[in-house]
């Protein structure tokens, strides 16, 4: 087993003044809030003004100091190597005192600990333990030198919350799991039955089930959305005390039965442990992998062809193929190939690729094909909670409510169409959809619910493991990689100087691939008079045939965002991938396509000329318009960024597919470099 010291790199993280400095950005924020709240006025956006962190200081007694460490402990397993058996648990600890926009970078993670394999291991506290039992000390105190002032002080960190996915999360939290009669860790909810037969499982979660009284006669017959039993502190300590005191095996198995708690786990030794936040839902895998994996399964699987809900194959299959023709329209900087999900679903469909689906896909190519609308309209509730819950943003109290009562609506939308009165559809009604109704609470709780994905612990996993090389050996070989990578970070942050700070992105706007404007075009070009015409009257002036111009064809914006034009993409060989639609920003909101770009020698002004999309309005949540027939002017500093357009052909109907929150919990093979568009030549 290789563990690495926690509290090493947080002692070095104190002696560097830069990170010293930005270890205090939780207090900075959790003053803040405890202010606001003061005044009513508060709002949520990350761990430092979070529900549970201001119980920890209110309460608990504890981050009284501003330089106290708040952890975040997450896990998940891989295989080091496809041929043998080498699976491994790596785990990793996160900063929450640092500001979200730079915690979950490679630089900030530790990583602490990674099992010896070569099989999953069975109880993952026994290797654990070390991590509690280091964190036990640094709970009490550790002297550490704190170069910002330049003084000792009495440093305490704990571990808040430990983050897994549904099975990750099972082998800490000491819960029955997700297939328990009580399987929803945060509420008292009871699993519900979809059939008669012996053996059948309550592991299902409708709101109203049909024919309760027959098929689930010990559980309420609805519960109420609003007012839900939850699970809570005092209840749980009384749980674990009854196991404790259980006088049989059979006694105790009772106890969890009816309760859903079946241990009391190792996590219970930090100071900060408060049930049931501590093991907060992944929306990584909640709402990509299991949710929306299960309803193109429910559309094309688990459904009758006489069914409102049923995508039948030849729909299916045009989709699919609609949705890997879409690439050529999508910039590569967004995120991969997307596969045809109706033949590659059962092919490791990766997470980026349900999340396009999602977010960009499911709800136009139905709208043009003709799926259900009722089937539509109940899906773009759950896009719009999922866009939601994703944004980075504060929230408010009133914005929460608001979220519950959409959550609300989808899922009560989702069992009438899904389940309706057929006890049998009851399966239909899985936990992980069920626990959308906890992300608002999660929210209050932990400030975001991006701080429990799961995407940190697996971008580290692939980091790793691209780097062994060793087949004979892999977990020597990783330990090796781990203890260098942490040993070389520390040995950084004492001395900076090593390792001068990368430069700063450009917040300049730069003009690439400057294309000679020829006498002819000035003559006689009939795109180019056309655009020549659109410039005049922007600037004011009667037409010139020579106004003094260069061209481009790409333009570099602030932050390194490269946007192409119809002129770089139609010269040469073509792009795979688009990349010259755009959104700007000019009194209000602007999509269309780039034709060229020009700098206006007179006034020293950088333009683009482009064709706008019109009448543009949302449908189902997503922008349609129609392309317009006339030219206009931009000036480039009005430029907000790139999208992706999607339309049928021939539909006057043009989509816009924006980048979409989930898109920063990828890697970068998943995502894309942000300047991934221009690695074509054009």
């Amino acid at each position: 087993m290789m563990y690495l010291p926690i509290m090493a790199t947080i002692k070095a993280m104190f002696a560097n003044a830069e990170t010293s400095t930005l270890l205090r950005h939780r207090d900075k924020c959790l003053q803040e809030a405890l202010h606001l709240m003061a005044t009513a006025s508060g709002q949520y956006s990350d761990f430092g003004d979070s529900q549970v962190h201001r119980h920890h200081y209110t309460n608990m007694n504890l981050f009284k100091d501003p330089r106290d460490v708040a952890l975040a402990l997450s896990t998940d397993g891989a295989q080091l190597t496809m041929k043998k058996q080498s699976d491994t648990w790596l785990l990793i600890l996160l900063l929450l005192n640092l500001p979200a926009e730079i915690r979950y970078k490679s630089r900030y993670v530790i990583i602490t600990l990674a099992t010896p394999g070569p099989k999953p291991p069975g109880v993952i506290e026994s290797f654990a333990y070390p991590i509690f039992e280091d964190m036990a000390k640094a709970s009490i105190g550790i002297w550490t030198w704190d170069a910002v002032d330049s003084a000792y002080f009495v440093n305490r960190a704990y571990i808040c919350m430990v983050l897994g996915d549904m099975l990750g999360s099972a082998k800490f939290n000491g819960m029955a799991g997700h297939t328990a009669v009580y399987g929803d860790r945060f509420s008292m909810v009871k699993g519900a039955r979809a059939s008669m037969a012996k053996g059948a499982k309550a592991q299902y979660y409708p709101i109203s089930p049909p024919q309760n009284d027959k098929y689930n006669p010990e559980r309420p017959s609805s519960y109420d959305l609003d007012n839900l039993p939850m699970r809570n502190k005092k209840d749980y300590w009384e749980i674990i005390d009854k196991l404790h005191h259980a006088e049989s095996k059979a006694a105790s198995n009772r106890i969890t039965r009816d309760t859903g708690i079946s241990r009391m786990p190792l996590c219970v030794a930090s100071p900060a442990f408060v049930h049931p936040t501590y093991f907060p839902m992944d929306p990584f895998h909640l709402l990509y992998e299991n949710c929306m994996a299960y309803l193109w399964d429910v559309w094309t699987i688990h459904s009758k062809p006489s069914e409102l809900t049923h995508l039948n194959p030849e729909m299916a299959q045009r989709l699919g193929q609609l949705v890997s023709e879409a690439m050529s329209t999508l910039p590569a900087s967004f995120c991969g190939q997307i596969r045809d999900p109706f033949l590659k679903r059962q092919s490791q469909y990766k997470i980026y690729e349900w999340m396009a689906l999602l977010h960009w896909y499911i709800v136009p190519i139905g709208i043009e094909i003709g799926f259900n609308p009722t089937v539509l309209q109940n899906f773009s509730h759950f896009v719009e909670i999922v866009e939601f819950a994703m944004t980075i943003q504060p929230r408010s109290s009133m914005d929460l409510h608001n979220l519950h009562n959409l959550i609300k609506k989808f899922l009560l939308g989702y069992e009438k169409l899904y389940v309706g009165q057929d006890p049998d559809k009851i399966s239909r009604f899985r936990l992980c959809l069920f626990q959308l109704i906890h992300i608002p609470r999660h929210i209050e709780w932990n400030g975001s619910i991006r701080l429990g994905s799961q995407a940190t612990v697996e971008r580290a996993i692939g980091e790793v493991g691209h780097k062994i090389r060793s087949k004979k050996a892999p977990f020597a070989n990783l330990a090796n990689i781990t203890y260098e990578r942490e040993l070389v970070k520390c040995l950084l942050l004492y001395y900076p100087l090593l390792e001068p700070p990368p430069p700063p992105p450009s917040q300049d706007i730069k003009l690439l691939k400057e294309v000679k404007i020829l006498k002819q075009e000035r003559a006689s070009g009939e795109d180019f008079l056309k655009q020549l015409h659109a410039i005049c009257y922007w600037l004011g002036e009667d037409f010139n045939s020579e106004v003094e111009l260069r061209r481009w064809g790409k333009v570099q914006l602030p932050g390194g965002i490269v946007l192409r034009s119809r002129l770089s993409e139609t010269q040469g060989k073509s792009p795979t991938r688009s990349a010259r639609y755009f959104e700007a920003q000019l009194g209000n909101t602007i999509f269309g396509e780039a034709l060229a770009f020009f700098e206006v020698g007179t006034i020293a002004q950088l333009i683009m000329v482009y064709c706008p999309l019109v009448g543009v309005h949302q449908v189902l949540n997503v922008y349609r318009g129609i392309w317009a027939e006339e030219v206009k002017v931009l000036p480039i500093s009005a430029l907000h960024g790139k999208v992706g357009i999607w339309s049928l052909s021939g539909s006057e109907h043009i989509y816009v597919l924006r980048k979409h929150p989930g898109l920063t919990l990828l890697n970068t093979d998943e995502r894309g470099p942000e300047n991934g568009d221009d690695n074509d030549e054009n």
